[in-house]
């Protein structure tokens, strides 16, 4: 029997965020740097940023963000991954979800895979106890899955045992506009959204994770704002949106201003990307105030974030709480940076 999280492709974004909240007792081992080599054993939760990253000790569960990421040691939990190159050779207790340009599985997983990339490769020394979920550019499996194996890719190879397998594949979008079947044709491209809006919500929660540790103070005060001064923030929003569109067409009136317009543009796009980031960190402050949780920023933005994920998934009313997030978060960066000019403005 296919499990639900198979079933049902709109699902899978929001129970795979679900299992990345974390328990108010959990403790973070941060580890930033351009190369980081970790030899020393861990009984923690690791995350780790960097140009290169090589895990050679065991730690209990890792989120890891970096160009080129190694993990050749065992991780009791979790394990969450995204890089240019991702290699994975040793076993992890729980589930395994890595996203990048080159991914390599090669070791035991103990719950679930999902695995996303231009290449994506699961070893003959992989065992899956649960389902795979894999999809990329090329994808290649030779290890063994227990229940599901689904594979999204327009060039697969299989070596590997699975317990049954699904395979959705241009040529499947390709016999349902011969055929006039769409039926299975909505479903590939169902799964393909679902993996595509997972990673970027992956790749969105990694960075606000690497923003809140190289800027915790600006993070901290930005996310105040929205909790201090909530309508004030909302207006500052609404009036930085109006106010940036007003100046970019004023600009383009002459051939001069075509420069800055775009710049602007640049300015105001950056500040809308972000802006889910704020308030997922002032939603994770206010939950953590109310349940009166002792726990670090990160924390916090974690479980801030994967609510404000979650909620934006309820139909309709999911779209409201989408803009009400992004005028919280954009007015909260404009008046940070109103409050910073005026700062420099008065005198010393």
């Amino acid at each position: 029997m296919t499990p639900q999280i198979l079933q049902w492709p709109a699902l899978i974004v929001g129970l795979v965020l679900l299992m990345l909240i974390p328990t108010a007792s959990m403790a973070v081992v941060i580890l930033d740097d351009n190369q980081t080599h970790l030899t020393t054993p861990i009984s923690d939760d690791v995350f780790a940023t960097g140009g290169t990253i090589v895990i050679d000790a065991p730690v209990d569960s890792l989120v890891v963000a970096g160009g080129m990421i190694q993990v050749n040691a065992p991780v009791k939990g979790d394990l969450i991954a995204a890089g240019g190159k991702v290699s994975i050779n040793a076993n992890v207790g729980g589930k395994v979800i890595a996203a990048g340009g080159s991914v390599v599985m090669n070791g035991s997983v103990g719950t679930n895979l999902i695995a996303a990339g231009g290449k994506v490769n699961v070893m003959n020394a992989t065992t899956v106890s649960r389902d795979a979920l894999l999809s990329g550019g090329s994808v290649t499996n030779a290890g063994n899955i227990n229940g599901t194996l689904r594979v999204g890719s327009s060039n697969f190879q299989n070596t590997g045992t699975a317990g049954s397998m699904v395979i959705d594949s241009p040529q499947d979008h390709k016999e349902a506009n011969q055929t006039g079947d769409r039926s299975k044709d909505h479903g590939n491209w169902s799964w393909i959204s679902a993996v595509l809006a997972l990673l970027m919500a992956l790749g969105f929660l990694i960075i606000g994770l690497v923003l809140i540790v190289l800027f915790p103070g600006a993070a901290t005060a930005v996310g105040g704002s929205v909790l201090n001064h909530p309508v004030r923030t909302l207006i500052f929003g609404i009036g930085g949106l109006i106010g940036g569109g007003i100046i970019c067409l004023l600009l383009l009136i002459s051939i001069v201003g075509i420069p800055l317009a775009l710049l602007v543009a640049l300015l105001i796009m950056a500040t809308t990307t972000l802006s889910g980031l704020v308030t997922s960190l002032a939603l994770g402050k206010f939950l953590g105030d109310v349940l009166k949780m002792t726990a670090s920023p990160l924390i916090l933005f974690i479980i801030g974030f994967v609510l404000l994920n979650l909620l934006q998934l309820i139909p309709i009313l999911g779209g409201i709480i989408w803009l009400i997030a992004l005028l919280l978060g954009t007015g909260a960066i404009f008046s940070a940076a109103f409050e910073l000019i005026q700062n420099r403005d008065v005198p010393a």
